[in-house]
């Protein structure tokens, strides 16, 4: 589950933008060190515990900015991946999502909703003022 948080706090932008612009996906992304291209890019001091904190506080911001919207944490599968089996043959492959939900939930800091918790937030550098979420720059 913490894996998952991670990688999920990283490459959410990249998936993002390989979906938008599909040529990009021929570039070898992984051979782009992250954090010295965002450092050339925007001037900021860069190194990669305050890249993958920048990916955590900017997945976080998302998660704020939908629950102020309305968009409630349906983090849910299609039904047919979490109803069958994904080995026909073997019942107990059926995906638990509601059992790992929570988990993944408690990993990333939110609450039982799915929406950050004021801890996660504060350890972040993310007040919330108003309805608009507001963090500092790095």
């Amino acid at each position: 589950r913490r894996l998952i948080s991670r990688i999920m706090s990283r490459s959410g932008r990249v998936v993002q933008l390989l979906n938008s612009r599909p040529r990009l996906a021929a570039i070898n992304l992984s051979l782009i060190p992250y954090p010295q291209a965002l450092a050339l890019a925007t001037g900021m001091n860069m190194n990669l515990g305050r890249f993958l904190e920048l990916g955590e506080r900017g997945y976080n911001l998302e998660r704020l900015y939908n629950l102020r919207e309305g968009l409630r944490g349906k983090d849910e599968l299609p039904k047919r991946m979490v109803s069958e089996p994904q080995d026909p043959q073997r019942p107990e492959t059926i995906v638990p999502l509601a059992a790992m939900l929570g988990g993944y939930y408690r990993c990333r800091g939110w609450n039982e909703e799915g929406a950050p918790t004021a801890k996660k937030l504060k350890q972040l550098g993310i007040e919330t003022l108003g309805t608009e979420p507001t963090v500092p720059l790095v």
